[in-house]
């Protein structure tokens, strides 16, 4: 099994564009121990579940972030030598995080100097990324483009994504640029846990997945099953019939709205 690493870091060096090395120690080179490249990018693999955020994981969030900075957990990645991070655990808050940002780019434009957010591709819905960048705005979306974001979303996450972001835009907590700002470099300063492995094996980091998440029996049998699936075989074969199944998450086949 590959050596895994860690330290903390803040959200602004994790999301943003820029490279950072990190070390066991703050400022201190000798000791370095992570370094994620200026022109790296966040993967979402299609064996993780799909975003079940709600609007109250959202709204504690959001109100937690308008008083101060957070401590948010650990994010687990495996980094590959294409300089593509996997996110193993964290993919939700990720996701939510990066939403933030990008809708407080879209309120405020230039009001508001936001960070250069990585890109981000969940491999269950690789129309994500293109809805990020045209801040869900349906008008800046040409036809043949949203066709593609619709007949990508594998796993039925658009309605819950539209309406998270929705949740973001309209909440009074970013209704004037004092507040947004003073959320945003909140936001910026949280720190979490960054643990970190290197392979290009997809089976490595398939098992630190199940590792991590059959410990805290976290997963449902679908999720378990489907994990375990992707460990046996990987092949695009497999991700087809596991497409063919019903999925039972909340709003799964209600129409995007």
């Amino acid at each position: 099994m590959a050596e895994i690493v860690g330290t903390i870091t803040n959200l602004s060096d994790f999301l943003s564009k820029t490279q950072v090395c990190l070390s066991v120690k703050p400022n201190d080179p000798q000791q370095q121990i992570i370094c994620l490249e200026a022109d790296r990018k966040y993967s979402i693999p299609a064996f993780q579940r799909e975003v079940r955020w709600d609007d109250n994981n959202l709204k504690m969030l959001l109100y937690d972030l308008s008083r101060s900075s957070k401590f948010l957990g650990n994010i687990i990645l495996t980094i590959k030598s294409d300089h593509t991070c996997e996110i193993i655990d964290g993919q939700q808050r990720t996701t939510v995080l990066m939403l933030i940002v990008s809708c407080i780019k879209k309120k405020f434009g230039t009001k508001i100097s936001t960070p250069d957010l990585c890109p981000l591709r969940n491999e269950g819905f690789t129309g994500f990324q293109t809805l990020l960048e045209k801040a869900f705005d349906q008008e800046a979306i040409t036809s043949d483009d949203w066709n593609a974001i619709l007949k990508s979303d594998d796993y039925h996450q658009l309605p819950r994504i539209q309406k998270l972001w929705n949740t973001i835009s309209s909440s009074e907590l970013l209704a004037d640029r004092h507040k947004a700002q003073g959320l945003l470099d909140n936001l910026c300063k949280s720190e979490f846990n960054i643990i970190a492995s290197y392979s290009n094996d997809v089976n490595t980091s398939i098992q630190y997945f199940l590792d991590v998440n059959l410990k805290g029996i976290r997963l449902d049998t679908e999720d378990i099953f489907k994990g375990y699936l992707f460990s046996q075989d990987s092949r695009e074969l497999i991700r087809d019939c596991q497409l063919c199944q019903p999925h039972f998450t909340d709003n799964a086949h209600s129409q995007f709205v």
